[in-house]
C-alpha cells in the first residue's frame, strides 16, 4: 500500500516522478518530452517542433511532481476560458494530515457495503496549466487542437497512472485493500463517429458513493475527472465504453470532449461532477452528445 505521513507515491519499489526534454535528430527534427515510469524508463508524452513549448511542459510537469500530496490521476484536457485547448493538473491534493476520508462503495450504511479512503478529492487549489496548445503545436502534428490535448493528457497519465496515484481505500478488515490501492492505466479511446443526439443528462457521483468502485470499462471512478456514462440498454457498438465525445450544453453554450467510460440504470446521459462543471450545468438538463 502506500507510505508516508498520507497516501501518496511513489510506492518503495518506484522510482520518483520526473520529466525530460530530449532532442530528436534526423529529417524531423524535433524536442521530446518523456516522463519516467515505475520502472525508472523513460515514456515519450509530447512532441514540439521548437525547445521553448518542450521546456515548459517539462518545467510544470516537474513542479506538479514536487507536490508530495499532488494527485496526478487528475491531468485531463480542457478548453479554457480564453479559447485555448490545455492539458492541466486538476490542482486536486490528498489529505496531507492524514484525517481527511470519504466513503465509498454502496454508501447506504449497510454493515460491510462501504469502505473508507483517505483521499481529499475536493480540495482542489485550482487549475494548473501545463501546457496550451499553440498554433506551432497544430502545425507539427496537424491535428485539431483538441485532439491534441487530448493526446497529451492520456500520454502523460499513461507513464504516471497506477502506481504513483491511488485511492487508498480499505475495506473492513481482514479482507484486505481495494486494488492494493492502484488505479487501472487509462484505456485507449477512439472516437465517435454518428449523427448528433440530444438527450436529458443529470449528474452523478457524491463522493465516491456509488455501488461499484470501477466504471463499466475497469477504470476507478472519480468525480472531478471528464467522463460520461450512458444507459446499459444503449449497449450498441454507437456506446461502446472508451469512446471521445462532445457534450454541449446550449443553455450555456459551452461544450466539452469527454471519455464515455460507464454506463447507468437510467434512460438518459449521467455526467460526472467534472463533466457538469466544466459545462456550468448543475442538476438535470439537455445536452447534445456528438462526434468529438
Amino acid at each position: 500500500m502506500t507510505h508516508g505521513p498520507y497516501p501518496r507515491q511513489p510506492r518503495p519499489e518506484c522510482v520518483a516522478n520526473s520529466a525530460r526534454v530530449v532532442h530528436v535528430g534526423g529529417n524531423h527534427r524535433h524536442y521530446d518530452v518523456q516522463c519516467r515510469t515505475c520502472a525508472g524508463g523513460w515514456q515519450s508524452v509530447a512532441q514540439f517542433r521548437h525547445v521553448a513549448g518542450a521546456n515548459t511542459l517539462k518545467h510544470n510537469l516537474n513542479s506538479v511532481f514536487a507536490k508530495p500530496a499532488a494527485d496526478l490521476d487528475f491531468i485531463h484536457p480542457t478548453k479554457l476560458p480564453d479559447g485555448d485547448y490545455a492539458v492541466v493538473w486538476a490542482g486536486v491534493l490528498w489529505c496531507q494530515g492524514g484525517n481527511c476520508h470519504s466513503k465509498v462503495g454502496n454508501c447506504d450504511g449497510g454493515p460491510g457495503d462501504s469502505h473508507t479512503t483517505y483521499e481529499s478529492l475536493y480540495k482542489s487549489q485550482g487549475e494548473v496549466v501545463l501546457k496550451h496548445v499553440t498554433k506551432d503545436d497544430m502545425d507539427w502534428y496537424g491535428r485539431p487542437p483538441w485532439k491534441i490535448a487530448l493526446s497529451w493528457a492520456n500520454n502523460i497519465r499513461k507513464p504516471i497512472n497506477g502506481w504513483n496515484s491511488t485511492k487508498g481505500a480499505q475495506p473492513p478488515l481482514p479482507s484486505g485493500p481495494i486494488f492494493s490501492g492502484q488505479i487501472p492505466t487509462l484505456h485507449a479511446a477512439t472516437d465517435w463517429n454518428y449523427p448528433p443526439v440530444r438527450m436529458i443528462a443529470t449528474v452523478y457521483g457524491y463522493g465516491e458513493c456509488q455501488p461499484n468502485f470501477q466504471t463499466a470499462n475497469g477504470e476507478i471512478f472519480h468525480t472531478m475527472d471528464i467522463t460520461l456514462a450512458v444507459p446499459h440498454r444503449l449497449n450498441s457498438k454507437k456506446w461502446n465504453r472508451n469512446q471521445w465525445v462532445k457534450v454541449s450544453n446550449r443553455a450555456t453554450g459551452r461544450s466539452v470532449r469527454a471519455r464515455l467510460t460507464d454506463v447507468c440504470g437510467c434512460d438518459h446521459v449521467d455526467l460526472s461532477h467534472g463533466t457538469a462543471r466544466a459545462l456550468k450545468m448543475s442538476g438535470t438538463g439537455m445536452v447534445t452528445v456528438s462526434r468529438p
